[in-house]
Order: C-alpha cells, then structure tokens, then sequence
C-alpha cells in the first residue's frame, strides 16, 4: 500500500509549528520611512502558532524626509495571528493606527514600549470611526486567553498651535479574567493633549493639561491590574 503523501500542494500552507521547538525572533529591527519615504502594509505579520519573539524594535520612522504623515502610510506595527506567541521586550513605535494588534490565543508580553504617533494635522485625520485614535497595544475581540506585563504608552502628539490630539485608551482588550493585563502606565512625554483612559475605559488619563511631571515626562498615569482583582 502506497503511504499518504504530505507534501505541500501548490497555493496551499502547510502549518510546521511546533510547541516543543518553537520558532524565534531575535533581536529583530524593522524600520518602514525615515531618509525616504517608506511603503509597506504592516511592519511584522506573524501567523505561525508557537513562536518566541524577543528584543524586537518594529518602528515607523517619526522623522526624516520619509518620515512624514503623508509619506509613511503604514497602520500596524505587528499584527499576530498565531496561537501560543510569547513576545519579550517588544518596541513598536509610531504607527499610524494600533500599533499592535493581537488576534491569536494564548498570546502574552512581557515588557512593552511604545510611543504613539505623532504629526497628525488634527484630531479628524486621526480617528477610529467615532473614537478618538487608536489603541496602541488591542487584544482582539475574539481572544479568550492573553497575559501581558510591565507595558508603557506614551503620545508625542502635535504642539500648538495644531489643535490637542487625545488617544481614547493606550490598551483595548477583551474584559475577561482570561485575559489580563498588569503594571500599566500611560504617559505624555512632550506635545499637547494625551491619552483618556490606560485601557477601555478603565485608568485615569494621562494629559499634558493637568501635568505631574513624572520621571522628566509631562505626564503620567498608572494602573496596577485590568480586570481588577
């Protein structure tokens, strides 16, 4: 009797993931604009499940001939739509939507750093439908299961006279005791406006309007733990 074939056919994906071995991403630098204009659809997509990413600086250019509102048109740092993907010391950077968006199950972060965008004209061009922007770190509404650790989002956003950007939350998540989410902090380094909440619309906000001056920031707020214990 002739044994099955396995390879794969043309057009078709063959998943090789392995929670034993899994696949890793180190020390990986992804820059999209800068000294010229970038073009891409997403910074880093990963779709396999079990992978490790780890050290990762994933940034649309802020400055630079390239760099401009118009010149870098990117939405989304880092996209994930694989189950059981572990990122560790994760930066992603200036996209100009969510800068990461987590789709996959069982996902979690530890450590995050991440400056929203900056150089919107006003608050018009930089809407999510009716909300004020965008998260910059959103769990995905069908996600059950994710842990994430020690995330700080800071804006940068426009000075006068351009009209005061606001972020409605740093994090969008799924409220669950499933997923969950701890030492969180928003803040605003420098610029105008800031952001609402530090998730959905939990955590106070952190706007350069009412300064504390925390660390040589404008602004900072923190949250210990979502959902609460």
């Amino acid at each position: 009797m002739r044994a099955p074939s396995h390879a794969t056919q043309p057009g078709q994906h063959k998943d090789r993931s392995d929670a034993d071995n899994p696949t890793t991403l180190t020390d990986l630098f992804v820059r999209v604009g800068g000294a010229t204009a970038g073009v891409a659809n997403t910074g880093v997509t990963i779709n396999s499940d079990h992978v490790l990413i780890d050290d990762s600086w994933v940034w649309r250019a802020d400055h630079g001939a390239g760099g401009g509102w118009t010149t870098a048109q990117v939405d989304h740092g880092l996209i994930v739509n694989g189950d059981d993907v572990t990122a560790t010391g994760l930066f992603v950077e200036h996209w100009q939507k969510q800068q990461v968006v987590w789709n996959g199950q069982d996902g979690e972060t530890v450590f995050y750093q991440s400056e929203m965008p900056e150089g919107m004209p006003n608050q018009a061009a930089w809407m999510n439908g009716t909300t004020e922007g965008y998260a910059s770190y959103a769990v995905g509404a069908g996600v059950r299961t994710h842990r994430a650790t020690g995330m700080s989002i800071y804006s940068l956003f426009p000075f006068p006279p351009t009209e005061a950007i606001h972020a409605a939350a740093a994090i969008t998540s799924p409220t669950s005791p499933q997923v969950r989410l701890t030492s969180l902090a928003a803040g605003v380094v420098i610029g105008q406006g800031g952001i609402r909440h530090i998730i959905n619309d939990t955590g106070d906000a952190a706007d350069a309007s009412a300064p504390n001056h925390v660390d040589g920031m404008t602004a900072v707020t923190r949250l210990l733990a979502y959902p609460a214990e």
